[in-house]
């Protein structure tokens, strides 16, 4: 079974950030799913989770911070693993 998560995470300047090899676009997808079935937008999303505009949509092709996830995953009741797609086996 192919895994998409991260493994391990990188310091950079103070602010973790998931690996290059995570599966962002994954990620995204997931979150993109999430936001549909509550009847949220993006934008609402990035806004109540603190976050930039146009943040949670460039994690289609860029590695988030950890922190980032954390909050978005707060905001939508569901676990980071749950966003990453990360099954209990």
């Amino acid at each position: 079974m192919e895994a998409h998560f991260m493994e391990a995470s990188e310091q950079k300047g103070g602010s973790t950030k998931l690996m290059k090899n995570a599966n962002t676009p994954y990620l995204y997808t997931n979150i993109r799913a999430i936001c549909g079935a509550k009847s949220l937008t993006i934008a609402e999303l990035e806004r109540s989770a603190g976050l930039g505009n146009g943040v949670v949509r460039k994690w289609d092709a860029a590695s988030p911070t950890l922190r980032s996830v954390i909050a978005v995953a707060d905001y939508l009741g569901v676990t980071v693993d749950e966003l990453i797609g990360r099954a209990k086996e």
